[in-house]
């Protein structure tokens, strides 16, 4: 077995980042609308 190509490293990295940001993402926008009601 070899070391994984660079193919395999992008994809690994995109589906380990993606969920995180689409993670950050959401609880950015939550937690704008929250301070954006409350005033």
């Amino acid at each position: 077995m070899g070391m994984p190509g660079l193919p395999e490293l992008i994809i690994i990295g995109l589906l380990i980042a993606l969920p995180v940001v689409v993670t950050v993402a959401i609880v950015a926008v939550v937690v704008f609308l929250a301070k954006r009601s409350s005033q």
